[in-house]
């Protein structure tokens, strides 16, 4: 039996490189602003209906969400998904 050590070692580095760079909003729930605990380059938050109702591209660490209504969001990131409550 032969055992590809290249395929192995890549899902390890892969999974490794993942959890390296974990991103923590708060405050959760929000009222005004969420603050991010490292930056990101790009950010997409979307109502529970899947609908987009904010995105920004480049560098920042916190998102302005005083323009939304309260509520349940997903904020998608180029480091991860988390779920946000907008009071």
């Amino acid at each position: 039996i032969a055992l590809n050590m290249t395929c192995s070692e890549t899902i390890l580095t892969s999974v490794a490189s993942q959890y390296e760079r974990q991103l923590s909003i708060y405050p959760n729930p929000v009222s005004d602003k969420i603050m991010l605990s490292e930056p990101i380059t790009l950010a997409t938050l979307y109502d529970l209906n899947g609908k987009m109702v904010l995105q920004h591209t480049g560098e920042v660490k916190s998102l302005d969400v005083s323009a939304l209504a309260p509520g349940f969001y997903i904020l998608a990131t180029d480091i991860g998904v988390l779920k946000v409550s907008k009071l």
